[in-house]
């Protein structure tokens, strides 16, 4: 018996050439898109990936204060100046809270190409480092599809997974870091919102400390900077991105992994949305206390990865080197291959690169991790057998 139940076993060798085949894979996909990543950004006219927008938010911030990324009409020239294709529509408000702007601010300091570099050299560090520690097979991760999203785009996927899954293994021994690790996490919000349940699961009273006091700090700290005000001018664009997101997001549902972002695509009111949203992420949340109460460490952090995608409605496929995570970790608390498992977890993997590929795709992306998440749920009927947090 394995951790899902009854194990259909597949012999050791086959399981090595099955695991070398999706490592050669998982390069190839990866250089193929690195390489029209930089064809596109070095045509002229330049096609520039998200990252151009978070490399503009550090000059801005940096030439006209943090207030000045909140102003949408002056976001808009700023990013002309810095050569956003004038044919663009005009960009969504910021909607990152302002201590996001301290992550980014250095970035000011390069141009764009060396910038964009540094930027995808950190993250990936991050997110190995954050998920495997120091082991060397963690490099694996950033064969993951959901890698190759988050560096062909520029975007924050590795550095939310690194910040909340170094903060998730650092839990047991390490309670100051991890709070640490999860304040600094808390510029990405909405794929903390399982971060809270889990805590209070485990009583770990003195992670949640240190998470708010450093939280509280990079307030602070922000505040100095920028000055208090800057928070009200965060809240106050919130409702404007929000309707323009709704508005304007049509084309690109099929990137949204999310229930409420598959019911869009599939033409649902944005109250259906919603209210299946909600539907969807009360059990999810029940679920998740539940498995931090019941199941072995790593089987509940690795579902706590996976659930956020079923729980949070605001989420990309660049987001998702956070499942990619979860497989990581579950996969290395099994005692024995498990065929199944090991099938539903082949599944979330791929999920990003059908997602970039098929419009339809979001929706079985979806399917794969509430599949995922079932399989772990499974494991609460298993006693904890002391697996190593660390996984």
């Amino acid at each position: 018996m394995g951790l899902i139940g009854t194990m259909i076993s597949i012999p050791i060798r086959l399981q090595r050439l099955f695991g070398l085949l999706l490592a050669i894979a998982g390069a190839g996909y990866l250089l193929v898109h690195v390489i029209d990543t930089v064809r596109l950004a070095t045509a002229t006219p330049p096609i520039h990936s998200d990252f151009h927008a978070i490399w503009s938010y550090a000059r801005i911030v940096i030439a006209d204060g943090g207030a000045a990324v909140y102003d949408a009409a002056h976001l808009w020239q700023a990013e002309l100046a810095l050569g956003r294709d004038p044919a663009r529509p005009a960009p969504l408000p910021f909607a990152y809270p302002p201590h996001f702007l301290l992550l980014i601010a250095p970035l000011a300091w390069l141009d764009y190409a060396p910038a964009y570099l540094v930027w995808v050299l950190i993250t990936a560090v991050m997110f190995v480092v954050g998920v495997a520690g120091l082991r060397t097979k963690g490099v694996l991760v950033l064969l993951a599809p959901a890698a190759t999203a988050a560096i062909i785009y520029g975007q924050t996927g590795m550095l939310a997974a690194g910040l909340l899954v170094g903060a998730l293994r650092a839990v047991p021994t390490r309670p100051v870091l991890a709070g640490v690790l999860f304040g600094i996490a808390s510029c990405k919000p909405q794929l903390g919102l399982l971060i809270p349940v889990a805590l209070l699961a485990l009583g770990q009273w003195r992670v949640i400390l240190v998470a708010s006091l450093t939280v509280l700090a990079l307030v602070l700290v922000t505040s100095s900077l920028w000055g208090v005000a800057i928070w009200g001018d965060w809240l106050a664009v919130l409702p404007a991105y929000s309707q323009r997101f709704d508005a304007e997001m049509g084309p690109y549902w099929y990137l949204v992994p999310t229930v409420e972002g598959v019911f869009h695509q599939f033409g649902a009111p944005a109250g259906v949305a919603r209210m299946a949203q909600l539907l969807v992420a009360l059990p999810v949340l029940a679920a998740t206390w539940l498995l931090f109460r019941r199941a072995a460490y790593p089987v509940a952090s690795a579902g706590l990865l996976i659930g956020t995608f079923l729980v949070t409605p605001h989420a990309f496929v660049y987001d998702l080197p956070l499942a990619a995570a979860g497989v990581y970790l579950f996969w290395n608390c099994q005692p024995a291959f498990d065929a199944r498992a090991a099938a539903v977890m082949l599944a979330v993997l791929v999920a990003p690169a059908l997602m970039m590929a098929v419009p339809a795709a979001a929706f079985l992306a979806l399917l794969a991790h509430a599949a995922l998440f079932a399989t772990l749920l499974r494991a609460v009927q298993t006693p904890k057998i002391g697996l190593s947090p660390h996984g």
